[in-house]
């Protein structure tokens, strides 16, 4: 019986991290070299080496918009 609770307690346990496990929104590769449709609102933003790096690390409010649907 004690068997039992565990199978149970570990099948709850593996139900809970895969339901609430941090699946990336979106992706992007910036093989281009450019932030093409990335909108920088402030702070400073360079693509370097296919990523996407924020330049500026003292800036407080850093922050770019990310396009509505990357292809």
């Amino acid at each position: 019986m004690k068997w039992v609770k565990v199978l149970l307690v570990l099948l709850f346990v593996g139900a809970s991290v895969a339901a609430f496990a941090d699946r990336p929104v979106m992706t992007d590769n910036f093989n281009s070299g450019s932030l093409g449709s990335w909108k920088p609102i402030s702070g400073n933003w360079k693509v370097m080496n296919g990523r996407l790096n924020q330049l500026d690390t003292k800036e407080n409010m850093a922050m770019i918009v990310a396009p509505s649907k990357i292809v």
